[in-house]
Order: C-alpha cells, then sequence, then structure tokens
C-alpha cells in the first residue's frame, strides 16, 4: 500500500532548452500526480507546477525516463543536475523494494561552455569526471517506501506516527544519507519531498533460504557514514566531533512467515558497527609497505575516545565490546597499546575491550584458533542478544541490548572475519529463536544455509573493502575452508 511520504517510482525527465521538467509516473508509464517539477536552467529556481494550468508540450523536449534525483551539484560551469538513469531491483525486505544503482548522469544547467577559459573548462571536466567516478563505482542503494539509513530496532522503536508523516529525507539518519548535500535544494522546498530520495553508501543482499521446510530471507545491509569517509592509509583515527574513519553499520537479518502466514511474520536483526581505532593517529602512505602510525602526543586521547563512545551509547544504548584486532607487538602495537591505556584511563561503564592478536592466533591459516575469540565473546552474543519484531503490528518482541564494535588497522580483512563470526553465533540464536533450528545445531549443519551465509559475508566483506581501500576482501578463504 503506498503511503503519502513514498517516492515517486519512476519521472519522466523533459529536457527543454531553458527548463528541465519532471513529470512522476507509475511502473506501468501513467500519470499518478497533477503536478510535475520545473527547474529554470537560467535562473536555477524549483517550482512546483499544476499540469492543467501549464502543461508540458513533450513534443518539444528530448524525454529521458529516470528512477529518482541524485541531486543538484554546483559545478564550475554553474549548477548541473544528476540523476538516476539505470537502476537494478536486489530484493524486497518486508515488502519493501531495494535497489542498487547502475548508472547516473550529470546533465549541466548552461548547455555550453563557452563563457569559460580553458583552464576554467580543465575544472569542470575534471570536476565532472570525479563525481562520475564516485557514482560509478557501485555500492548506492535506495528504497522508495523503506528507510534504508536506519536499522530494524532503530525504527521499531522511534517510528511513532507523527514521525512517518515525516518526508523520507527528513527522517532518515544523516550518518549515513550519501546525497543529503546534493538534495538539499529539493529538500528545503516540503512540496518537493516526493521527489527527495535518500541514497545509502554500502552493501546490501537478500537470499532466500530454507531449513526444515522452513521458508525464511536472510539479508545483510552495511551502511557505511559519511564522515571521515577517505580512503585507506588517508584517513585513520576519530575527529574531534567523535565521528571514526571507515565507519559501517552492518546489520543482519532474517525475515520469516512462521506457518507461512505473511500476518505472522517475523523480522530479527542483529546490528554490528566496525571503524578505526577512535584515537587521533595517522598513517600517511610512503613507499613503505606498511607506514608507521603516528600517535600526536599533544592530542588529548582520552577526551577522544570517550566523546565517540558515547556518541555510540547515544545512538545504540546499551554496553559495547571493542574488538580489537590489531598486533600486540611491533608497529601496529604503538596504537593498539595507546587504545588499552585510554580504555583503563577513562573507565567507562558501558565500555569492554576484548584484545585479540589476530595474525599471532591465526598465523598459517590457523582459523579454528578463532574459537578462541568465540569463547571470549560467547557470553556477550548470548546477553546482548537481537531484536524481533512482529511486522505487520510493528511490536518489539525483543531487543538488543549490547553490541559489538570491532576493529583491526583498516577495518577490512580481520574486521570482516571476525564480524562474520560473531554473525554467524547470533544467526544460529535467531533460528533457534523462531524454532526454524533445534538448540545443538550450528548453522553449517545446513549445507545451503551454510553456502548462502558465507557468500553473502564474502561479498559484503569484497565490497567494503574495494570502497575503502580499492581492493577486494583478501582473507574470505576463512569462511570457506573454515
Amino acid at each position: 500500500m503506498e503511503e503519502p511520504t513514498d517516492i515517486y517510482e519512476q519521472l519522466n525527465l523533459c529536457i527543454f532548452p531553458g527548463k528541465f521538467c519532471l513529470e512522476p509516473r507509475g511502473r506501468d508509464g501513467g500519470l499518478v500526480s497533477d503536478t510535475y517539477l520545473e527547474i529554470d536552467r537560467n535562473s536555477g529556481k524549483l517550482s512546483l507546477i499544476k499540469s492543467a494550468e501549464k502543461p508540458i508540450l513533450i513534443h518539444d523536449a528530448e524525454v529521458k525516463i529516470i528512477h529518482g534525483i541524485v541531486g543538484i551539484i554546483k559545478l564550475v560551469s554553474g549548477n548541473a543536475l544528476i540523476v538516476i538513469t539505470k537502476a537494478n531491483l536486489k530484493g524486497v525486505l518486508t515488502g519493501h523494494e531495494i535497489w542498487a544503482i547502475t548508472e547516473t548522469e550529470i546533465i549541466p544547467y548552461e548547455k555550453t561552455t563557452l563563457h569559460l577559459t580553458e583552464k576554467q573548462i580543465w575544472y569542470n571536466r575534471h570536476f565532472t569526471d570525479m563525481i562520475q567516478l564516485v557514482l560509478s563505482t557501485g555500492g548506492f542503494y535506495f528504497s522508495r517506501t523503506y528507510d534504508l539509513s536506519h536499522s530494524a530496532q532503530w525504527l521499531a522503536e522511534n517510528a511513532t506516527p507523527l514521525f512517518k508523516k515525516l518526508p523520507m529525507m527528513g527522517r532518515s539518519d544523516e550518518r549515513f544519507v550519501w546525497n543529503r548535500y546534493l538534495s538539499a535544494p529539493l529538500a528545503a522546498i516540503p512540496e518537493l519531498f516526493r521527489y527527495t530520495l535518500p541514497i545509502i553508501h554500502g552493501f546490501f543482499d537478500i537470499s532466500r533460504c530454507v531449513v526444515n521446510g522452513h521458508i525464511f530471507q536472510l539479508c545483510l545491509i552495511s551502511r557505511r557514514s559519511i564522515y571521515r569517509a577517505g580512503t585507506r592509509f588517508y584517513m585513520r583515527g576519530v575527529s574531534a566531533n567523535g565521528h571514526s574513519a571507515n565507519y559501517v553499520e552492518t546489520e543482519q537479518l532474517v525475515e520469516y512467515d512462521k506457518d507461512g502466514d505473511p500476518k505472522q511474520r517475523y523480522l530479527t536483526a542483529l546490528v554490528q558497527v566496525r571503524g578505526s581505532i577512535p584515537l587521533f593517529w595517522s598513517q600517511r602512505p610512503n613507499l613503505h609497505w606498511q607506514p608507521e602510525p603516528i600517535l600526536n602526543p599533544i592530542d588529548d586521547q582520552s577526551e577522544a575516545f570517550k566523546r565517540h563512545m558515547i556518541i555510540q551509547r547515544n545512538i545504540y544504548g546499551g554496553r559495547h565490546v571493542i574488538v580489537n584486532l590489531v598486533n600486540q607487538k611491533g608497529r601496529e602495537k604503538r596504537v593498539g597499546g595507546e587504545l588499552d591505556r585510554v580504555v583503563i584511563r577513562t573507565n567507562l561503564d558501558f565500555v569492554r575491550l576484548n584484545a585479540f592478536d589476530f595474525h599471532k592466533e591465526c598465523s598459517a591459516l590457523n582459523w579454528g584458533r578463532l574459537d578462541i575469540l568465540k569463547k571470549q565473546l560467547r557470553g556477550e552474543i548470548t546477553e546482548f542478544g537481537f531484536s524481533a519484531l512482529l511486522v505487520n503490528s510493528a511490536e518489539q518482541i525483543c531487543k538488543q541490548n549490547g553490541f559489538f564494535r570491532t576493529n583491526c588497522m583498516d577495518c577490512l580483512d580481520r574486521t570482516n572475519v571476525v564480524q562474520s563470526m560473531l554473525a554467524k553465533e547470533s544467526l544460529k540464536d535467531q533460528l533457534c529463536y523462531m524454532k526454524i533450528i533445534s538448540n545443538g545445531f550450528e548453522v553449517d549443519s545446513y549445507p545451503e544455509l551454510s553456502i548462502t551465509f558465507k557468500r553473502i559475508w564474502a561479498d559484503n566483506g569484497d565490497e567494503c573493502s574495494r570502497q575503502y581501500a580499492g581492493t577486494g576482501a583478501l582473507k574470505v578463504q576463512w569462511l570457506f575452508f573454515e
């Protein structure tokens, strides 16, 4: 059922010499509104126009069917409209379609660059190419009807009737919406809220699973933060306002219709986070394979750490376990050892540090040693639990009471392995809770489920690594050869 805050499914983009007209269309191509958005290419003014009073002369226009508007960007030549020209349906979560952006187009307001100098033309083209490069890397997702920026637990706890009346962009989590700045001109005009599409960056996958005759969907969503989102080596540590580099919230969900009845639809979810060690440190690239990490001695590391962890508690609540996987000797110990000292010094009652020297314990692909870490965390895996709700009534049956924050130096390979280990333990608990499997059974007891789980988590690790480091994950073999 369509809600009044849902984003328009398609738009006819009509390109005229002096304006853009964006006309809402349904999936069948029919008109779904008696108004359309007009953008003046000279003044930049955005207006909502009644079709009856000022019909679009469509025969005089170049017409493109688009999936949505990314936003408006200011180039050297002037403003440009960024639109989604192609998108793939990735899956359906609790009745909501989730789409991946596959192609975009940047359309300048100005029809020529003759007013620019040669140097300005170079900068304009260079800036445009950089935007296109980012948008073409993949990993951008949207939903017209579901708030992808928030976890299921957050939505269950905060989605009041008043909240649901807010525009999709207005109620989204600013940490994870990558086109908030670009869409600001649209969001500033309340009447245009159905044109304003929040886009997240990260990973999404959903797969159908069958275990013991029970059919359910296993879903994984990773939301990459917009704050300190630079690439490997160039962006490390924490900012003065508490945001850490390479911060990603990952949510594993199970959607299950009890007895095959959609009216008895359960949704369980586990949220984990990863992020650079929350201290003031850097590791600028040089000719060495692994540059020396640098901690600035004049910075107040305790305050930086404390600010970051208080933000985590304010957002998620509960207790937090920091799983620190860096080497406990050599150059990595410089940062890991400082984290040990800061955790003791700040003495936050909702934070515990669990250090595990991944490379030492799991050297020579000795993945069985991960059982040591699993035993260290098993009690808290059970204690923290997971969220569960009945979808149709939005009734929250149980909630996740604590959260694991995992890091290595890059928050990539080692972090991927440990997060997937924690997720597998939680998945077992979630399936037991819904009586899909019995106590004592493991995820790997069911080969098809095991393969699906490993594939989704390997793909997630690859995508997170590609976005931050430019290459796929290096330790996915743990998932397949453990």
